[in-house]
């Protein structure tokens, strides 16, 4: 099986928001890192499609118990890796994928903000879409 590993290039790692450079809504906000591909201990690689680094804005409606509502606002997504055209899914190995995204100064998304009934999150988010797997329930990791 394999695992992904997200880690920032620059800045503190161990902070509770993933490292940036800028001021949203003044200047244009640029996200670097890297996203790291590592085997368990079986050695198995994964048959997979496509590898994306995502920044994302979600904005989430808080009920009494959880969320009741959620819809994404902004997306800036990046193709990391992909299959070749002649083939149906590609095994991955141990790799590291190096991204920077930046975000537009006039970027659509809202401040993060949380009160009781709402909250609106950005989020930087590796996906890793392979083959199906039995007793999984998705097919992104």
């Amino acid at each position: 099986m394999v695992q992904l590993i997200l880690s920032s290039t620059k800045g503190n790692q161990g902070g509770k928001y993933f490292p940036y450079l800028g001021f949203l809504g003044l200047t244009p906000i640029r996200v670097e890192g890297i996203v790291r591909t590592k085997l368990d201990a079986d050695l198995k690689l994964l048959p997979c499609t496509s590898l994306t680094i995502s920044v994302r804005c979600y904005e989430h409606r808080i009920g009494r118990v959880n969320v009741t509502n959620s819809k994404l606002l902004v997306d800036y997504t990046q193709v990391l890796w992909s299959k070749s055209d002649d083939v149906e899914y590609e095994p991955i190995g141990v790799l590291d994928y190096p991204f920077r995204i930046t975000l537009p100064a006039n970027v659509a998304g809202f401040s993060t903000a949380v009160f009781v009934d709402y909250r609106c999150t950005w989020r930087v988010e590796a996906v890793l879409t392979h083959v199906p797997i039995t007793g999984a329930s998705t097919n992104a990791l």
